[in-house]
């Protein structure tokens, strides 16, 4: 029985040999982790090399030595360490393994967006400048591409956001498929990318934008419905438009939104685009947050009828948190509405500015004040088929009647395309909408043109009624403008109504409706009822 013992004796030191030979592949593989301190791991490594030799060492002194009882109890010791040291280090590597997967992932989610899995700005950055140095060192170009997406914000808002993803990836390989393998596509956020070309001149960004352009313009196929947006593009170069990431991105932006102000499809820049003037930058992105962060608010300037004296409707006026958005405070609407169109963001403000207006008309009718409200439109708007349309949703959304609302235009922009515009007040008018015409006697618009529209009233333009007492010119244009809108039928409203002498001279001439800040200055929905229900609200016009 001695020789099975031995035997089984042999048989344990070779099976704990086995295991601490096993263990060699996990060590040096621990060993070769170059993110982590390996200095430990190659002791192990050492440690485990020279227990293995101890291990044959010992199976060949039991196997030339006669059987003893301590080789029966060593043996099993012999065992359990080979097979503890086994299991350490294969944990250990494993632990490691996961750890290191663990960094790679977080690492990946910290550098790539997670609905399109493209590189995000971090890593952006990153390649942008990687592509610089090595344009510096070949004394080549890098290009830098920067997108937005045209209409995107249709598809969220009219078939959800899930729709919108869905696009944003199917678009993602797209314009994966339009770079080469050593160039970067990236999403910056919301419906923005950017893509950065290394080793190219400035017809090759061209090239690769084109075919941006293209793949865009196929459409996107979701859920049984065909998805049609656009893109505007702008283009910077190394090192003619910038020689660090961060210019070459502010510059290739300016460039974008030149291109979407021109409704171009893509523009490279130029120099003297902005680019000395810091404030348009940052107006211009902080409009744009302020419209997609919905940081709007509107406030109210009364309009007092003369004849009722009393007020008798309301001008919503936007308005933009400035604490938030870069200092747009005090923003004047000359500088605000070409922002917005600029960014092609008009038709989602309009709407919102009518929602919010007519939600406002309805609170106060419930308050006992029966106001229609008035809200100004672009010439953006008279170019879009769908406004009327569009309008009508927006009342039946809010359940309010077409009279409470008052869309205001100006006399100029009408000019742009006449027989457009006087085609869709038309279609406002049928809906029962009143039309206003902003700005009266500034556009040079011909008789014959006014009288075909369908107006309820005319505005008479702030410049002719601010000095109305001292500038006979002036006067004699008001009056004139007053009898003019009489004849073709419309209501007059005189705007820029500082004074009571203003006041009185309007009233003897037969204007109809009076605004300004003697009247009531623009104030929050809250503080106008609160207006509104004062007593003395103006002074008793004399006539």
């Amino acid at each position: 029985m001695l020789w099975l013992s031995q035997l089984l004796s042999l048989s344990l030191i070779i099976m704990g040999a086995l295991l601490i030979a096993g263990s060699f592949r996990y060590s040096k593989a621990l060993c070769t982790f170059s993110d982590i301190n390996t200095s430990r791991w190659r002791y192990l490594f050492a440690l485990i090399a020279f227990f293995l030799a101890g291990y044959l060492a010992y199976f060949l002194f039991v196997l030339v030595e006669s059987p003893q009882a301590t080789q029966f109890i060593v043996a099993p010791i012999f065992f359990g360490g080979g097979l503890f040291v086994f299991t350490v280090v294969r944990i250990s590597y494993q632990t490691m393994v996961e750890l290191k997967k663990s960094s790679e992932a977080d690492r990946h989610n910290a550098l790539h967006d997670n609905l399109t899995e493209l590189p995000n700005r971090l890593l952006l950055i990153e390649r942008i400048d990687q592509a610089i140095a090595l344009a510096k060192r070949n004394w080549t170009q890098t290009a830098v591409i920067l997108m937005d997406l045209d209409r995107f914000k249709e598809v969220n808002d009219t078939f959800g956001h899930a729709a919108g993803d869905k696009l944003l990836q199917l678009l993602a390989p797209r314009l994966i498929n339009c770079v080469r393998q050593s160039d970067t596509v990236a999403r910056l956020g919301g419906d923005e990318f950017a893509a950065v070309l290394g080793t190219v001149n400035v017809d090759d960004a061209i090239m690769v934008s084109e075919k941006f352009q293209h793949v865009i313009d196929e459409g996107f196929f979701i859920e049984d419905h065909m998805f049609k947006i656009g893109a505007s593009m702008g283009i910077a170069l190394y090192p003619d438009h910038g020689t660090d990431a961060e210019t070459l991105l502010k510059n290739a932006d300016i460039a974008m939104y030149r291109a979407k102000r021109n409704a171009y499809s893509h523009t490279v820049y130029e120099s003297g685009q902005d680019v000395f003037n810091p404030r348009h930058h940052t107006l211009v992105r902080g409009v744009r947050d302020a419209v997609e962060h919905k940081e709007l608010s509107l406030v109210f300037q009364p309009k007092f009828d003369v004849a009722r004296q009393s007020i008798c409707s309301a001008e919503a006026l936007l308005r933009t948190n400035g604490a938030k958005f870069g200092g747009l405070d005090g923003l004047s609407r000359e500088t605000l509405i070409p922002l917005i169109e600029q960014l092609g963001l008009m038709d989602d403000v309009t709407n919102w500015v009518i929602v919010k207006a007519l939600e406002q008309s309805l609170r106060w009718k419930t308050l006992g004040a029966n106001l229609a409200v008035a809200v100004n439109v672009s010439v953006k708007n008279l170019a879009d088929e769908q406004f009327p349309k569009a309008v009508k949703n927006l009342l039946l959304s809010v359940n309010a009647h077409p009279e409470q609302l008052i869309i205001e235009i100006t006399e100029s922009s009408m000019l742009a395309n006449p027989r457009n515009a006087q085609k869709l007040l038309g279609q406002l008018a049928d809906l029962g909408v009143l039309i206003s015409i902003d700005d009266f006697g500034t556009g040079y618009s011909s008789i014959s043109y006014l009288k075909h529209l369908p107006a309820t009233e005319v505005k008479i333009d702030k410049s002719f009624i601010t000095d109305l007492k001292n500038n006979k010119s002036d006067g004699l244009i008001v009056r004139t403008a007053i009898d003019l809108a009489h004849n073709l039928g419309f209501s007059v409203v005189a705007e820029g109504v500082e004074n009571q002498e203003s006041m009185d001279i309007l009233a003897a001439w037969g204007c109809d409706q009076l605004q300004g800040h003697h009247i009531g200055k623009p104030q929050k929905p809250d503080h106008f009822f609160t207006f509104l229900s004062s007593q003395k609200i103006v002074e008793n016009i004399t006539h």
